[in-house]
């Protein structure tokens, strides 16, 4: 009888073991990190909550991927000294372990992992896309109706440059660009006016496209048009050629 007591209590103390680990494993993720796009200098919260934690008071754990070598940004304790001028941890009064840069630079154009090791899965991965708008943008005639537009200093390079008309737009074109020593970027586009079907004051304009997210500046010069051509600018016009910064779309 006492036997059989004995193995009775060592299939209960088995069944309990394993309900345990698959309390312990069942969590799921509330909010997972999504892709972020953000300009160099701003601040940027990327989200992390699981559900489920285990009664050990495990945190989830950030890390950073780049050049192929994963990095720990935080532990049990936070942010890891190495990284609390640049990082910070957010939400935890309400149950989140969000990461937020403090300030983004072009370092932090890179893959940011939150784990823990009782979700499912245990990674989830976000990626951090960088932008730094072009320090200017120029229009610069060359004669014969023909512009070019420079955007300067910025990162990545542009992916889009639009020219419009009156406001119109008339070309949108990939432009060629040049990274610089700094890795920056310089980025160009040319632009050829027909003569034969613009007449009278017009104002010429290109818009500078880094990101799908972000409309970065715009240059526009107005022509003054001789015999029906569009081959001429005001001197004073081209010198003050008008430099708008773009609203930000995030």
């Amino acid at each position: 009888m006492q036997g059989l007591f004995s193995e009775i209590l060592l299939i209960l103390i088995s069944v309990t073991t394993v309900t345990v680990l698959v309390v312990g494993n069942d969590g799921h993720w509330i909010t997972s990190p999504q892709n972020r796009t953000v300009l160099v200098g701003g601040s940027v919260t990327i989200g992390c909550q699981i559900e489920n934690r285990t009664s050990d008071g495990l945190k989830p754990r950030w890390y950073m991927y780049r050049n192929g070598l994963k990095t720990k940004l935080s532990d049990s304790g936070g942010i890891v000294d190495q990284f609390k001028h640049s990082y910070d941890i957010t939400g935890e009064d309400v149950g989140q372990y969000n990461l937020r840069i403090k300030k983004v630079s072009r370092t932090d154009n890179t893959t940011f992992i939150c784990s823990h090791i009782n979700a499912d899965p245990q990674h989830q991965k976000t990626h951090v896309n960088v932008i730094s708008r072009f320090v200017s943008v120029a229009m610069i005639p060359h004669g014969g109706g023909i512009f070019s537009c420079n955007g300067t200093h910025g990162y990545p390079q542009a992916i889009r440059m639009l020219w419009r008309i009156n406001g119109v737009e008339v070309l949108s074109t990939e432009p060629w660009s040049i990274e610089t020593t700094d890795g920056y970027f310089s980025s160009s586009s040319v632009y050829e006016i027909d003569n034969k079907v613009y007449s009278g004051d017009i104002t010429l304009s290109c818009d500078v496209i880094q990101s799908d997210l972000i409309k970065s500046m715009a240059a526009s010069i107005t022509l003054k048009t001789s015999n029906g051509g569009a081959n001429t600018a005001d001197a004073t016009t081209i010198l003050m050629a008008a430099l708008t910064v773009m609203t930000v779309l995030l």
